[in-house]
């Protein structure tokens, strides 16, 4: 089986794809946002497009991630509006057997967070984007707020495209163990343990009150 997971960054999309490894077990492979630059090797791998992915795979992508070959323009400037992206994850679905579009239902939980992580980790050059934190004042998310209203918009036009339906942030990650069970059963997965639940736990959230 082939899994795809398709997000925008602080929805959960990292935690996911671990729970669904762990879950599934090692026999599967992990592939983690294999085109953050326009071609990059993970772990190895190089992935020109069009890429074949091999069976029990588990794919993580962000919305605004795309191959930057011939078929797709290259973004420019690194700006994160270039290229198709409608097309692209259309066309890569095709490829799984199971496609999840993650999405938070609370737009702002996803700036914070998203800002949080630029501004308090990666600006200080330490790496802890995926550390737990507590908000302890106002954070500053003038700078980003396009960037994240912009990956909700694209996020929103593949799932129009694809015509697959969103799964929320807030009901699997909610400890509404009834919930995870029916992730599972809607998507088909042949997970018959806890595993998935004890990674879906909210108390693993980043974000702690």
């Amino acid at each position: 089986m082939k899994i795809l997971i398709i997000g925008t960054a602080r929805s959960g999309t990292t935690s996911l794809t671990k729970g669904l490894f762990k879950s599934l077990g090692e026999c599967y492979s992990v592939h983690r946002e294999p085109y953050n630059k326009s071609t990059r090797t993970y772990w190895g791998k190089t992935y020109l497009y069009p890429y074949t992915w091999e069976d029990n795979s588990i794919v993580k992508m962000l919305i605004d991630q795309i191959p930057s070959q011939d078929a797709y323009p290259p973004r420019i400037n690194g700006s994160w509006f270039e290229g198709n992206h409608q097309e692209y994850f259309k066309e890569v679905s095709e490829q799984f057997d199971r496609v999840i579009l993650l999405k938070r239902k609370n737009f702002k939980d996803t700036l914070l967070s998203y800002c949080y992580a630029m501004n308090e980790v990666a600006s200080k050059g330490k790496y802890g984007w995926h550390r737990s934190y507590k908000l302890d004042g106002e954070v500053d998310t003038s700078n980003m707020g396009r960037y994240i209203e912009r990956a909700y918009e694209m996020l929103d036009e593949v799932q129009k495209a694809t015509g697959i339906p969103f799964t929320y942030y807030e009901d699997i990650y909610s400890g509404d163990k009834t919930k995870v069970d029916l992730f599972i059963r809607d998507n088909r997965l042949p997970i018959e343990n806890n595993v998935l639940h004890k990674w879906l736990d909210p108390k693993w959230r980043y974000r702690q009150n």
